[in-house]
């Protein structure tokens, strides 16, 4: 097996070709602590983005981990099954990252959730 070392800014790019050419991105890794900061503010900003003032009719994991991915943070722990009217999992994404998802079931039905990494 042989790596590809790229960084965060070019990995959308990355992964955009590779799906055209018919291929998907395994597993993508940040080298350096600085670009996994960065990478985690940008992250920071579409959660908030995702979920500021918007209610969900199921829990919106695969858009969470959309954002996860696009920034080259691992999204396996992410992968399971979200029970209950209340929940929060911690879970690492990165060397150095980890995400916070919360989540509150409104009488209404629709999720509230919050999500960050840190």
């Amino acid at each position: 097996m042989k790596h590809l070392v790229v960084s965060a800014e070019q990995l959308p790019l990355l992964n955009s070709t590779l799906k055209e050419a018919g291929f998907d991105l395994v597993k993508s890794q940040l080298v350096s602590k600085g670009d996994e900061k960065k990478a985690r503010d940008f992250v920071n900003k579409e959660l908030e983005v995702l979920t500021y003032n918007n209610y969900f009719e199921s829990l919106p994991i695969q858009d969470i981990a959309n954002i996860l991915t696009k920034y080259g943070f691992n999204t396996e722990e992410l992968h399971g099954i979200y029970v209950g009217r209340e929940g929060r999992v911690h879970d690492q994404v990165g060397p150095n990252t980890w995400i916070v998802i919360t989540w509150h079931k409104m009488e209404s039905g629709r999720y509230e959730v919050g999500s960050y990494v840190s």
